[in-house]
């Protein structure tokens, strides 16, 4: 390993972990380099800089460093996002960066966090830090810590409430639609989500789609008849609540005794392996890359790797979708 990636690595206090190829671990040490240099840009003397300054500086960097170590790029490729861009809205929507009127961000260095073991998962800039994904890990709890469903702007209702909440008789009513238009979503179905829809209606409370990019509805079963609830889903896909409706497949699939599972594998001392059934909302998926990094390219959304110190913490939030955890 070369001095440049000797220095990253020990500025950001990442490790290799057990058995991992030496281009996994660059690029886990550029994908957060990236992340800090989106950071630190909003952190000039003048405290802010325009979006478009920051996507150039990421894009040239970004293009250095797949230069410099060509065995990564494949890694970083992708035919519809792009990658300084994804990270740059990671942290507006997140809380990192604060975007003023004149369309500049600047760092949110409030000092809060979220508390994880041994630890806090820091919203800004702080030294000494080890960095996690995306994320800054700093030893000590903030005295301003604050529960991760603040940050998520996530309600406190369990799976259970949740899910009654969404199917209370009084949002449904009759409508003039044939079932011969729709697909159903299957919670009896073992595969991912998204492979769970099919022509026939399998259980009493499900969703129901005309085509694949909608509309959508709720639909319930009342007596000998169909009741529908229509779903508004068109939302800016970058958005923090964006892919909401993931939330109630998860949680349908565990109301008839099919819950989404994650796999969690134990990888050494300091890293696990996080493999989850399906795509996350938008909310716990941000989340997640603050604490991890996506497994062998930036937007493989299943599996991912994690410090352990930030184990307890994502169980706890994949819990809250009602996904459940099996060990390795």
């Amino acid at each position: 390993m070369n001095k440049l990636l000797e220095a990253m690595a020990s500025d950001m206090n990442i490790h290799r972990y057990r058995n991992e190829t030496n281009t996994s671990f660059v690029y886990r040490l550029i994908l957060s380099a990236l992340g800090q240099w989106c950071l630190r840009s909003a952190s000039s003397p003048d405290d802010s800089i325009a979006k478009h300054a920051q996507t150039f500086l990421l894009n040239n960097l970004l293009d250095e460093y797949t230069n410099l170590f060509p065995e990564i790029r494949p890694m970083f490729e992708t035919d519809t996002v792009s990658v300084p861009v994804f990270i740059r809205r990671v942290y507006e929507e997140i809380g990192y960066l604060v975007t003023d009127k004149n369309n500049k961000n600047s760092i949110a260095n409030f000092g809060k966090g979220i508390e994880i073991d041994n630890g806090s998962l820091f919203f800004g800039i702080h030294e000494p830090a080890s960095i996690s994904g995306l994320g800054v890990i700093i030893e000590d709890n903030t005295p301003s810590s604050v529960s991760w469903r603040e940050v998520l702007i996530r309600d406190k209702l369990t799976w259970e409430q949740y899910i009654t909440k969404q199917f209370d008789i009084v949002l449904f009513e009759n409508r003039d639609i044939s079932t011969g238009e729709l697909q159903f979503f299957n919670p009896l179905s073992r595969s991912s989500p998204s492979s769970s829809w099919s022509n026939r209606l399998t259980t009493d409370w499900t969703v129901a789609r005309k085509t694949p990019n909608g509309p959508f509805y709720k639909v319930m079963k009342y007596h000998d008849d169909l009741i529908f609830c229509e779903e508004q889903q068109n939302v800016n896909p970058d958005e923090l609540i964006s892919y909401e409706y993931r939330r109630l497949y998860f949680a349908l699939r565990k109301f008839y005794n099919n819950p989404l599972n994650a796999k969690i594998k134990v990888l050494d001392d300091e890293h696990s392996e996080i493999t989850i059934g399906g795509h996350l909302p938008n909310r716990e998926y941000y989340l997640l890359l603050l604490c991890s990094w996506p497994d062998q390219h930036v937007f493989n959304k299943n599996k991912f790797i994690v410090k352990n110190q930030t184990v307890t913490l994502i169980e706890e939030v994949l819990n809250n979708l009602s996904i459940e955890i099996k060990g390795e």
